[in-house]
């Protein structure tokens, strides 16, 4: 199973395809984690943190809580 992946929702100039996953100025993605395969699973109530690092521009930062207790399969963040 994929660890990691992207998915397109804006892409003008068309860059961002499967073997050539270059994400540029004005695309909009959205990161996914398949948390099993990338980490074996992730227990409740746990802190999460990361960046995204950009060739150029600012980092984005990730930080999240894992649920108390997990009812769904797929959890989006924002």
């Amino acid at each position: 199973a994929n660890k990691f992946g992207v998915i397109v929702l804006n892409d003008v100039d068309g860059s961002c395809q499967q073997s050539t996953p270059v994400i540029n100025k004005g695309d909009k993605v959205a990161l996914t984690v398949n948390a099993t395969a990338a980490f074996g699973g992730l227990s409740t109530r746990t802190y999460v943190w990361g960046t995204v690092m950009p060739e150029q521009g600012a980092p984005g930062i990730i930080s999240f809580t894992t649920p108390a207790t997990y009812v769904y399969d797929v959890y989006q963040l924002q």
